[in-house]
């Protein structure tokens, strides 16, 4: 918890607080060509902090209780010397329970049923602001022994994330849709590893993906202010180790 300094609010928040549950197994199976993880967890929060802007001031305030839970699976294959496979996928089911909240920017005549302060919203079942309900990847990666012992190495991951909010709101305008994410790289090592030349390109199909988003101050209309992923970006990369 704290003060929110630099803001008109004078009042402090609350620390949040979290038990954490998790159980899981790591494995290396096939004489360790297979590697598979897999975690089951549950988070149960107690007044977690939620950030907004109110006028012209972002404003800290607590919920009252969130639940996390969810999967988690990795998996690396090895398919005889020269490839290499990955795929991990996480789900999470997220929501806030027993928790009410003013919206500042969409306030409410009254507050709806099962709250009580003024114009405030009924947030439970809401997913938490930054947690997307499913994440996937995949990669390959091949391996070329050159004949003078170098080594020539071509790989490829692509990446889907689910709709993903940045209110506690779940407003639609402060949100991310479900985009995909691909990148690739050709890296030449020398003889011993001494080097390395590598070319690479990232966000391969120039997709446009808000990383963050948040209310500006009332001052300028309350438009939307955030921050954008890289678009398309490629280059070269050159490393020497001494």
């Amino acid at each position: 918890g704290g003060f929110n300094i630099g803001s008109y609010q004078n009042t402090p928040f609350n620390p949040e607080k979290i038990w954490s549950y998790e159980a899981g197994v790591k494995t290396d199976l096939l004489d360790r060509r297979l590697r598979l993880n897999l975690a089951a967890f549950y988070y149960d929060y107690t007044d977690l902090q939620v950030q907004d802007v109110e006028g012209n001031n972002t404003v800290v305030r607590n919920a009252a209780t969130a639940v996390i839970q969810g999967l988690e699976l990795e998996t690396t294959a090895l398919l005889g010397t020269a490839v290499q496979l990955d795929f991990a996928a996480t789900y999470l089911d997220s929501e806030f329970r027993d928790s009410c909240l003013a919206d500042p920017k969409h306030p409410l005549p009254q507050p709806q049923p099962g709250c009580t302060g003024p114009s405030q919203r009924n947030l439970d079942g809401l997913q938490l602001p930054r947690a997307p309900e499913l994440k996937l990847s995949v990669g390959a990666q091949y391996t070329l022994d050159l004949p003078n012992a170098a080594q020539l190495t071509l790989r490829g991951d692509y990446s889907h994330q689910s709709r993903v909010f940045f209110s506690a709101f779940e407003v639609t305008e402060l949100s991310q849709e479900s985009y995909g994410w691909a990148k690739a790289r050709l890296a030449y090592v020398a003889p011993g590893g001494r080097w390395q030349l590598a070319a690479y390109m990232d966000n391969i199909t120039d997709e446009e993906v808000i990383s963050n988003a948040t209310y500006i101050a009332d001052l300028v209309d309350s438009t939307i202010t955030g921050n954008m992923a890289p678009p398309r970006t490629y280059g070269a990369q050159f490393n020497v180790q001494f």
